[in-house]
């Protein structure tokens, strides 16, 4: 993790299920071939009291049944592209 931090497996899931305002997180997609996975997920969550909705694309490298390389990217559900970033469509 870029934060340096381990977890076993317990440690994981505790910090995960008690995330403060995390809700809820559901697999959409889950691709895997040898000691590589990668998983599309949406993410409800509270933010100020409003509810708000991620997408997180998680790829993972295991050895010997052991998670030794994650990268998560995260982004906001129905963003626009900003003006100027995109060909004209004419």
């Amino acid at each position: 993790m870029h934060t340096d931090e381990t977890f076993d497996k317990d440690g994981w899931v505790r910090v995960n299920a008690e995330y403060p305002d995390f809700e809820r997180m559901h697999v959409e997609d889950l691709v895997a071939s040898g000691d590589r996975a990668v998983a599309r997920c949406r993410v409800t969550a509270t933010t100020d009291g409003e509810p708000v909705e991620f997408a997180v694309a998680t790829f993972v490298t295991a050895r010997d049944e052991r998670i030794v390389d994650r990268t998560e990217v995260w982004t906001d559900v129905g963003l626009t592209a900003p003006e100027g970033t995109r060909p004209d469509p004419a």
